[in-house]
């Protein structure tokens, strides 16, 4: 299951903690991830391309203990405990991710609880957003099936170009400027 430690063993067996101040090469290729499944919690993360065929990370955050794995193709991201830690979640800082250019990814999915996501435009045959008082702030969105869940939270996002998409709002927003 997801909290299993061995949950978080990447396929060398080692876990992957990035720690404050780190500014790290994965070694993950494009070609070696398929699907990417990040959760926030109340951290900002900021998505930007990669200067090589390889997943970075930087952790310019106060936030400690960010994982990460990739396993049996899938590439996950996950840190929740800033809002428990922190009164002022804007001034916590960013976690950085630097994505290769070109991935062929099959599914994304990405969710935030109180936390920012930035990010470059993003493209999967399956995409699904899903914030509940965080904001989502997108370049764009491409994919056969793209899923937009907001509870009080916002998704701000460019472009879409999809087959089908479904959006779902509570008490939060969604601005979408072209729907392709």
């Amino acid at each position: 299951s997801f909290w299993d430690e061995d949950w978080w063993l990447d396929e060398s067996g080692t876990s992957n903690l990035l720690d404050k101040g780190d500014k790290i090469s994965t070694h993950y290729t494009a070609s070696s991830v398929t699907e990417m499944d990040i959760e926030l919690g109340g951290c900002n993360l900021v998505i930007k391309e990669s200067e090589d065929d390889c997943i970075w990370l930087a952790n310019y955050s106060r936030i400690k203990d960010v994982k990460y794995s990739l396993k049996n193709g899938v590439f996950k991201l996950y840190f929740t405990k800033s809002v428990r830690y922190y009164h002022d979640i804007t001034d916590n800082g960013s976690i950085w991710l630097y994505l290769p250019k070109g991935m062929d990814l099959n599914a994304i999915d990405m969710e935030i609880g109180a936390g920012k996501m930035e990010s470059m435009a993003l493209s999967a045959k399956e995409i699904d957003l899903d914030a509940g008082a965080g904001t989502f702030v997108i370049e764009g969105l491409s994919g056969d099936d793209i899923n937009i869940l907001v509870g009080a939270g916002k998704a701000e996002i460019h472009s879409i170009q999809a087959e089908n998409v479904y959006a779902e709002c509570g008490a939060g927003e969604i601005k979408v400027d072209d729907l392709i």
